[in-house]
Formats: C-alpha cells, sequence, structure tokens
C-alpha cells in the first residue's frame, strides 16, 4: 500500500499552537511523520511525507501539493493536523461525496478511539468546507485528521501518555486495515524496493539514518 502523508500548514504558518505540547501543528506532524516512516515498513505501509508551500494563497498552496501526491500515484492520503477551539477528542474528515473516504475515516478513527481518544466521528465536508479543498484536491482517497485538540489539557495529557510513536501506529493500521478491505486479494508485504521517504527540509540525524539504512539492508539482503 502507498500512503501519501501531507503535513497540515507549512513552515511559514504552521497553524495552531499547542502550549501544552510547546508544538505548532506543523512541528508536531512532522515528528509524528518520523515515526511513521520507522513503523511503515513491518506493516507492509510505503509512506511519503509531502510538505505545503507557502505560495501566497491557499487555494494555490493545497493544489500544488496535491498535484505532487497524484504524480506518485498513492492508494490514499492522509493530510495530518490537530485541533483547536475548546473541542475534544479525535475526528477524521472526508470527502461527502465518497463513501470509500468514510470508509476509510472510519477505520483510522477506530484506532485513535482505541487509544482512548473521545470519539466525535468521521465526518462529510463539501469543497467550500473548512479543509474542504484537500478532501476534494485528488483523485486518491483522502482523510484529513484531527486526532486531539491541542488546546485541551486532557487530551494533551492523553497524547503525552501513549506518545507519537502509538499515534502513528494507529494511522497505519487503520489505513493498512482499509486497504485490506478495498483489494482483500492483495498481499500486503513490506517493500523491498522503495524505503519510506522523508521530505529533505528535515532530515533525521545521522545516527537515525544509518539505522534506517542498516534495517532496509536486513530486509532486502538474504
Amino acid at each position: 500500500m502507498k500512503l501519501a502523508v501531507v503535513i497540515g500548514h507549512n513552515a511559514r504558518a504552521q497553524g495552531a499552537y499547542s502550549e501544552a505540547l510547546g508544538l505548532s501543528e506543523f512541528e508536531f506532524n512532522r515528528d509524528l511523520f518520523a515515526h511513521m516512516a520507522r513503523a511503515a515498513p513491518g506493516l507492509g505501509v510505503t509512506v511519503r511525507e509531502f510538505l505545503r508551500e507557502d505560495l501566497g494563497a491557499y487555494s494555490r498552496e493545497i493544489d500544488a501539493v496535491y498535484d505532487r501526491v497524484d504524480a506518485w500515484g498513492p492508494d490514499a492520503i492522509l493530510e495530518l493536523h490537530f485541533n483547536a477551539g475548546g473541542g475534544r477528542g479525535s475526528e477524521m474528515l472526508h470527502a461527502a461525496s465518497s463513501n470509500r473516504g468514510r470508509d476509510l475515516a472510519d477505520d483510522i478513527q477506530a484506532q485513535m478511539v482505541a487509544l482512548r481518544f473521545a470519539d466525535r466521528g468521521a465526518k462529510g465536508r463539501v469543497g467550500a468546507d473548512r479543509g474542504g479543498r484537500s478532501l476534494h484536491a485528488s483523485r486518491a482517497v483522502t482523510v484529513l485528521a484531527e486526532p486531539f485538540f491541542g488546546d485541551r489539557e486532557s487530551d494533551c495529557e492523553l497524547v503525552e501518555a501513549v506518545g507519537s510513536q502509538a499515534l502513528a501506529q494507529a494511522y497505519l493500521v487503520g489505513a493498512a486495515a482499509w486497504f485490506r478491505k478495498e483489494r482483500p486479494d492483495s498481499l500486503i508485504t513490506p517493500p523491498a524496493q522503495e524505503p519510506p521517504v522523508i521530505a529533505p527540509a528535515d532530515m533525521l540525524s545521522r545516527a537515525e539514518a544509518l539505522r534506517q539504512i542498516q534495517s532496509i539492508l536486513q530486509r532486502v539482503m538474504p
């Protein structure tokens, strides 16, 4: 399974800021993707990170990144955010007209609920809604993830308790479960030829990079 991961917002306008976590949406989700990249091969998922660029207009920013996503040809797309505004819990947004998007949102949401985030459900959005442009920008099934509220202390305490690794695993397990139902005859096996791709703007440390290379070599060499 090929899973594109779009990091919400951009390096200049980083989205909501969580005082409790000390991180913006952009910072939090870049770190989260690094955990996804490490866990994905073991689940038979190939992930690639896509960064939005500040192009002066929101519509241009969204269209440009999803054009790059479509050129890669993923089976599904996750755009990562966290919520703000005084609520509580996890919700997954999908295109209102997409039954497949609803199924993917449900499968990922089930994993978040298993981590004990309050269940706000899967919610359909039309193009004019907040987040709607992302959900309608690609040919691939897309979910915009809002797993917790960065301004809700109890949500942030739960994030810290379960850890980013568990959140990353929840996204991947949910997406893989959806893919198995989409293509029941497909075998999801760890890819030997295409390791996870992390956007070059934020490379891992040298030591971590060497560990990833060693792990890849162990999988592909007899």
